[in-house]
Protein backbone atom coordinates (compact mmCIF):
# COMPACT_ATOMS: atom_id res chain seq x y z
CA UNK A 1 0.00 0.00 0.00
CA UNK A 2 1.55 3.21 -0.97
CA UNK A 3 0.89 6.94 0.80
CA UNK A 4 -1.83 8.03 -1.26
CA UNK A 5 -3.62 4.55 -0.57
CA UNK A 6 -3.36 4.80 2.77
CA UNK A 7 -4.03 8.14 2.85
CA UNK A 8 -7.13 7.85 1.04
CA UNK A 9 -7.86 5.32 3.72
CA UNK A 10 -7.12 7.41 6.52
CA UNK A 11 -9.26 9.99 5.57
CA UNK A 12 -12.52 7.46 5.21
CA UNK A 13 -11.16 6.98 8.41
CA UNK A 14 -11.65 10.36 9.55
CA UNK A 15 -14.88 11.07 7.88
CA UNK A 16 -16.40 8.16 9.56
CA UNK A 17 -15.86 8.67 13.26
CA UNK A 18 -15.72 12.36 12.80
CA UNK A 19 -19.56 11.78 12.31
CA UNK A 20 -19.86 9.47 15.44
CA UNK A 21 -17.98 11.68 17.67
CA UNK A 22 -20.19 15.06 16.33
CA UNK A 23 -23.37 12.70 17.18
CA UNK A 24 -22.22 12.00 20.70
CA UNK A 25 -21.11 15.93 21.29
CA UNK A 26 -24.82 16.53 20.29
CA UNK A 27 -26.34 13.80 22.44
CA UNK A 28 -24.34 14.73 25.21
CA UNK A 29 -25.52 18.47 24.98
CA UNK A 30 -29.33 17.24 24.65
CA UNK A 31 -28.69 15.16 28.18
CA UNK A 32 -26.96 18.51 30.15
CA UNK A 33 -28.80 21.24 28.64
CA UNK A 34 -31.22 21.28 31.31
CA UNK A 35 -29.18 20.19 34.60
CA UNK A 36 -28.06 22.90 36.08
CA UNK A 37 -24.65 24.79 34.46
CA UNK A 38 -25.44 22.46 31.75
CA UNK A 39 -26.36 25.38 29.48
CA UNK A 40 -22.89 26.61 28.35
CA UNK A 41 -21.38 23.01 28.07
CA UNK A 42 -24.42 21.93 25.79
CA UNK A 43 -23.60 25.12 23.84
CA UNK A 44 -19.78 24.60 23.69
CA UNK A 45 -20.88 20.97 22.90
CA UNK A 46 -23.14 21.80 19.80
CA UNK A 47 -20.26 23.93 18.53
CA UNK A 48 -17.78 21.77 18.38
CA UNK A 49 -20.05 19.48 16.61
CA UNK A 50 -20.57 21.66 14.27
CA UNK A 51 -17.19 22.57 13.17
CA UNK A 52 -16.70 18.94 13.42
CA UNK A 53 -19.41 18.55 10.42
CA UNK A 54 -17.70 21.53 8.81
CA UNK A 55 -14.43 19.40 9.17
CA UNK A 56 -15.99 16.37 7.67
CA UNK A 57 -17.08 18.11 4.84
CA UNK A 58 -13.97 19.42 3.59
CA UNK A 59 -12.55 15.87 4.35
CA UNK A 60 -15.45 14.39 1.84
CA UNK A 61 -13.82 16.79 -0.94
CA UNK A 62 -10.92 14.78 -1.14
CA UNK A 63 -10.20 11.09 -2.67
CA UNK A 64 -11.21 8.33 -0.07
CA UNK A 65 -11.98 5.05 0.87
CA UNK A 66 -16.19 4.84 1.20
CA UNK A 67 -16.27 1.47 3.41
CA UNK A 68 -13.35 0.95 5.17
CA UNK A 69 -12.89 -2.08 7.24
CA UNK A 70 -10.83 -2.16 10.38
CA UNK A 71 -8.61 0.53 11.50
CA UNK A 72 -4.87 1.80 10.17
CA UNK A 73 -3.48 4.49 12.03
CA UNK A 74 -0.03 5.82 11.78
Amino acid sequence: MDDFEKLRYLIGHWIEHGREHAIAYEEWAKKIQQLDGGTEMASALRDAAKKLYESVECLMTLPHEHNHQGHYHE
